[in-house]
């Protein structure tokens, strides 16, 4: 099994709603999530056993960051369903995908599908300098999860600067590449010494601060050659931090 716990994601439903539901559920399967799902006769009488799974969902919740919500009128409807996404709004950094669980089959398998290659959809900002590091830090993440895909906007110096303008042909393959930022669920910043010195850079993290998670690294000139494995371990920690807990 995949050690990312981002793979997880906690699912609201409505009980009425299950044959539809865990067609849901095997779709994100499918696509190597793991879906949780809970169908229980005890929401049905409550009492102690009712408070109890409150309880244990609460933590489950708050443990998750990823989180699916089935609507329909049964779920408007549903007293627990609301209680369940009350909770949710309070989880720092979830990532939330509502979809009308009446729409047919094939419509919501569509959303899904762009909803999960985003959600496996790494983006990065940096220059040449950053190359080694960067390498060695998406193998890691590699690792951790086969599926996880990189794009990123790298300023190698090939992108030319005519006394401070820039021609249209260099303009469009910029924002060509600040563009494919937007399908990347987290963009990550290897801030080296020359990552402000064209601006281009600046630009694309500019760019990737539209409702994407932003995350810096300092990356200082003695690391970029040959960087030590304390300090790769300590900039893969950040991101475990930031995205992947």
């Amino acid at each position: 099994m995949d050690t990312n716990p981002l793979k997880y994601i906690f699912v609201s439903h409505a009980s009425e709603d299950w044959n539809k539901v865990r067609l849901v559920r095997n779709y994100l399967e499918e696509q190597s999530f793991y879906p949780l799902l809970f169908h229980l006769k005890c929401l049905e009488t409550g009492g102690k056993d009712f408070d109890l799974l409150k309880d244990i969902l609460h933590r489950e919740i708050h443990a998750r960051r990823r989180f699916i919500y089935c609507k329909s009128q049964y779920a408007m409807k549903s007293k627990f369903v609301r209680w369940e996404l009350s909770q949710v709004k309070t989880v720092k950094g979830a990532v939330f995908k509502e979809i009308n669980i009446n729409k047919p089959m094939s419509e919501i398998q569509n959303e899904l599908l762009y909803w999960t290659t985003f959600l496996k959809t790494i983006g990065y900002i940096g220059t040449w300098k950053s190359r080694i590091i960067q390498k060695m830090i998406f193998e890691k993440l590699k690792n951790m999860d086969s599926n996880i895909k990189i794009i990123g906007f790298e300023d190698d110096e090939h992108i030319p600067v005519w006394y401070g303008q820039l021609p249209q042909s260099a303009m469009d393959y910029i924002k060509l590449q600040y563009s494919k930022l937007n399908s990347a669920s987290l963009v990550i910043a290897f801030k080296t010494s020359d990552y402000h010195k064209r601006g281009f850079c600046d630009r694309a993290e500019y760019s990737a601060k539209g409702g994407m998670r932003l995350l810096s690294l300092d990356i200082p000139d003695s690391q970029c050659s040959n960087p030590d494995a304390t300090f790769i371990e300590e900039l893969l920690g950040s991101i475990i931090t930031s995205y992947f807990i």
